[in-house]
């Protein structure tokens, strides 16, 4: 028989173990059974047996201590009629057990249990059933020697504390967002249409005015924006919606460039085609892919080419994208002429760079700001309030955009100018935009401005083209008498 089997074979059958339960002043008995913690963990020598032996230069040592559990009670073991006990120590070379009872201590108070710990340790030595260290981790904090309780502090990850803003701020936004579609729903009133179609109508009151300009809900979007397209467009043709099907069985000649910049086989190509053989006088341009994609993100694609022809016809914008772009260099003449008016220093600093606005412009109004010139979001609330305006609101928005960056554009830096202005423009306050875009144009209406520069911008045209007449009229007398 080796050691190991002889030593299995003289242990106690039932090792005796106990454990101390706190109930406020009281340490009572529970028969539980845990080993002693690590002997490193002690400040003192571990006591060592009389009775053991040494084998081979080594030595085990088996220790059951206590442990305190919480609750109430008695000693559960009825043999024992002690509520100390002492620990079991075996060792390699011999099978005795040592067994040394402790006196019977009628109450152990957190007091007497310290003094008795501080009477150990000066002796030289810390009992495994006293040590703290076979206490659990929050207890042996507790009673300390200088039994000050001194819990970890509770503190959140920085990780966590963000998300838990973020999270915050999306539920109230999306409250504050709940709490505008009930409004919406209280002013809308829903009907069928000629097209067997649920839509809804508004009464253009004051109220719904302002509530356009806070930003039309998600959920209100598609009827908000076709019922201020369909409002214009009382009079447009009723037969639109079957046209949608033959123009797109007819070939159209605009066919090829569209299917270079667009898949084939998406709606968006659809609807191009289906519209360039419709308004042949506008035809394609590539501008209008970003507008109608808009558009589809809200309709399918019928209803997307109806509100597309009504767009075009009722604000104007075919002569935004027909040969020569008429409406387009009117934009630029007006929109100069408003920043010269409204934003001097912005003029001035872009007029020293030598930045016309057709360098960066072109591309704002013939995509109706559409072509990655702002963010999604803040392109939605353009449009919900150039659906409300007409196309006069796009100039007020191009000033409104220059105003906003206006301290980086009268740093007379022209690498960096051009760049931000034909790059998709980072706007973090949309609020803040639309504000200005808003208040300028409110002065503008009441001064009567736009309208102004309109008929001086038309009567330019009749002159040079007065000039160019009589330029052309003169130019076959002067080759006949040269």
């Amino acid at each position: 028989m080796n050691l190991d089997e002889d030593e299995h074979d003289n242990a106690p059958s039932s090792p005796p173990s106990t454990s101390l339960n706190l109930d406020r002043c009281s340490i009572t008995n529970t028969d539980v059974d845990m080993s002693m913690a690590s002997p490193a963990r002690h400040s003192k020598s571990l006591p060592t047996s009389t009775s053991s032996s040494f084998s081979n230069g080594g030595r085990k040592i088996a220790e059951s201590s206590m442990v305190l559990h919480p609750g109430t009670g008695t000693d559960t073991d009825p043999s024992s009629s002690q509520t100390l006990t002492t620990t079991t120590t075996t060792t390699t070379a011999t099978t005795s057990t040592t067994t040394t009872p402790t006196p019977t201590t009628p109450v152990l108070t957190p007091a007497v249990l310290t003094s008795e710990l501080e009477a150990t340790s000066s002796a030289g030595s810390l009992s495994p059933a006293c040590s703290m260290s076979s206490f659990p981790r929050d207890i042996s904090a507790t009673y300390s020697r200088d039994r000050q309780v001194q819990p970890e502090p509770t503190t959140i990850p920085l990780d966590e504390r963000l998300y838990s803003l973020v999270d915050r701020r999306q539920a109230k936004l999306l409250a504050k967002e709940q709490e505008r579609s009930r409004k919406w729903s209280k002013m809308a009133r829903q009907y069928t249409s000629d097209a067997w179609e649920t839509e809804y109508s508004f009464s253009h009151s004051s109220k719904f005015v302002s509530r356009i300009y806070k930003g039309i809900p998600d959920c209100w979007r598609a009827a908000a924006w076709s019922h201020l397209i369909s409002k214009r467009a009382v009079d447009f043709d009723p037969n639109i919606r079957q046209a949608y099907e033959a123009m797109l069985a007819i070939p159209s000649p605009e066919e090829e460039q569209i299917d270079l910049d667009i898949p084939r086989q998406c709606a968006l190509f659809r609807v191009l085609k289906a519209y360039s053989n419709y308004n042949a006088q506008v035809g394609y341009c590539q501008g209008m892919a970003s507008v109608v994609a808009t558009m589809l993100t809200f309709f399918d694609e019928e209803k997307t080419f109806v509100l597309l022809a009504q767009m075009f016809e009722q604000y104007n914008l075919n002569d935004l994208v027909v040969p020569g772009f008429p409406a387009l260099f009117e934009a630029f003449y007006i929109q100069e002429e408003l920043t010269k008016l409204y934003a001097p220093k912005v003029f001035q600093a872009l007029t020293t760079m030598g930045i016309q606005t057709a360098g960066y412009a072109s591309r704002w109004y013939i995509t109706l700001y559409s072509a990655g010139v702002v963010p999604y979001r803040t392109l939605l609330r353009i449009w919900d309030i150039f659906l409300l305006e007409g196309f006069d609101w796009l100039y007020f928005v191009a000033l409104a955009l220059l105003k906003y960056y206006e301290p980086m554009l009268v740093q007379h830096n022209f690498e960096q100018t051009m760049e931000m202005l034909n790059a998709k423009m980072d706007i973090q306050d949309d609020e803040r935009l639309l504000k200005i875009a808003q208040k300028l144009f409110k002065q503008a209406r009441q001064s009567g401005i736009v309208s102004r520069l309109k008929k001086t911008y038309a009567a330019t045209l009749t002159d040079r083209t007065d000039v160019d007449d009589a330029l052309i009229a003169a130019a076959p007398a002067d080759i006949s008498a040269s």
